[in-house]
């Protein structure tokens, strides 16, 4: 079992505890109340994955839900081995031999490549069949996963990233059709194919494989998609036709100095040390070391060499995204109404005053601000929630049971009527967190 599967296996696992203690986290339960869906969960007979047993103990639901209360979802997933994926029989340098061996050799056997490599001398050390096969699976080394990637890079001759970077070209012999002129003739298709992004660019059929038909593909390539960088043709050596046809365009490369000088903008300044991160290539894994935290208990994270370049990257913007947000009074919307606004006029930055004196001409000598002023109620609202949710991370007008919208029906000031509602609220047992029930006599 490699990782991913382990991861796989992992993720299922934790859907299953956290369908089965989702009804549980409901804050509102009574003990009572929880208790008694605890006890009648654990009555209950599952299809556990990956497991042959088809019951779940009253504690065991328990623990998973103090868990998810605790660390949420992660907290819900199998713990791993600490010693997975590692062989205690192998030395580093000799299992890294191995695994070099079995990429180099994908037609062989695991039990072969190691024979081979003990008669060189390269591997000393004595190791069991079900060692071997548990180290093979673990670095995605089995021979069909080998075997199937040897095969993609047979099939994919070239590996470029950049659409149009490289084109290939070839043809296609058909089956014979009529000509238009009494005979039958065999038809050729001809076909440009885009090695990036595997699309196919133009084709075409004919009767013939003159440099006329391959001229009219290259002149719809680059009209319709563009510049081409490098052509690979597949024509016997005897058609007189090269292999290779590099184009080169001075305007690409400024191009591409370009997007690269706007990509060392974003990384002008580091985002992390480089103390902080070590690579393990055996492995293909980034190990980010930090300070201990002490709400993740952790102090190392280990990620995948693109998951971490991912996340490392992911405050980039993509193209035409801009991640600069302006509310309030410098929105796009406010920005065209200060001229109607004189107490924000007033305020306003000398440059927007310059290129508007009549604006501030026409306001002069007027009241502009009044502190006193009151405020709407409508406007009191919603910075009241709009806080709420800034600081608590909590949306004060959003349903906790069905997470429907709510409205606020009326605002209740009266000291009387507040500790009416407060006596009765604290009678049913539901009182407010800190209220001191004697305080409301």
């Amino acid at each position: 079992m490699n990782n991913e599967e382990q991861e796989k296996r992992r993720a299922e696992i934790g859907e299953f505890r956290y369908a089965l203690i989702a009804e549980l986290t409901n804050p509102y339960l009574e003990h009572g109340e929880l208790k008694r869906l605890i006890r009648e969960k654990a009555g209950r007979e599952y299809e556990i994955p990956y497991s042959q047993r088809k019951h779940i103990s009253e504690e065991c639901i328990r623990n998973w839900l103090k868990d998810f209360r605790k660390y949420g979802k992660e907290g819900l997933l199998p713990k791993k081995r600490s010693d997975w994926g590692s062989n205690r029989s192998l030395n580093p340098e000799e299992a890294s031999q191995l695994i070099q061996y079995l990429e180099e050799h994908p037609e062989l056997t695991a039990t072969t490549c190691l024979r081979e490599l003990q008669r060189q001398g390269k591997i000393i050390s004595p190791i069991s069949s079900s060692s071997l096969s548990r180290l093979v699976r673990a670095s995605g080394m089995d021979r069909e996963s080998r075997m199937h990637k040897a095969q993609q890079e047979k099939n994919l001759k070239f590996d470029f990233f950049y659409p149009l970077e490289c084109v290939q070209a070839d043809d296609l012999f058909a089956f014979a059709v009529p000509d238009g002129k009494g005979g039958r003739r065999k038809a050729i298709l001809m076909s440009f194919l885009d090695d990036a992004t595997r699309r196919v660019l133009y084709a075409n059929f004919s009767f013939t494989e003159r440099s006329v038909q391959f001229e009219a593909g290259i002149k719809h390539i680059l009209k319709a998609h563009g510049r081409i960088g490098m052509l690979y043709v597949d024509y016997p050596e005897k058609k007189q036709m090269p292999k290779f046809m590099s184009i080169f365009f001075p305007s690409k490369e400024i191009a591409l100095k370009k997007k690269r000088e706007s990509l060392a903008q974003y990384l002008a300044r580091p985002p992390i040390s480089l103390k902080k991160v070590s690579f393990e290539s055996f492995h293909g894994k980034v190990l980010f070391h930090t300070h201990y935290n002490e709400y993740f208990k952790e102090n190392l994270k280990l990620f995948d060499a693109s998951d971490f370049i991912a996340l490392l990257t992911l405050h980039l913007p993509s193209k035409g995204v801009q991640y600069l947000r302006r509310y309030g009074l410098y929105s796009s919307r406010s920005r065209g109404t200060w001229a109607d606004k004189p107490h924000v006029a007033a305020l306003a930055p000398e440059g927007w005053k310059q290129k508007r004196p009549d604006s501030q001409d026409s306001h002069e000598g007027q009241n502009i601000y009044d502190a006193d002023a009151p405020v709407c109620s409508t406007e009191r609202r919603a910075a009241w929630a709009r806080l709420i949710a800034k600081v608590y991370e909590v949306d004060p007008m959003v349903c906790a049971r069905c997470g429907s919208p709510m409205r606020i029906l009326a605002i209740i000031t009266d000291p009387e009527e507040v500790k009416k509602i407060l006596r009765h609220l604290a009678k049913t047992g539901k009182p407010p967190p800190g209220l001191d029930a004697s305080s409301l006599n």
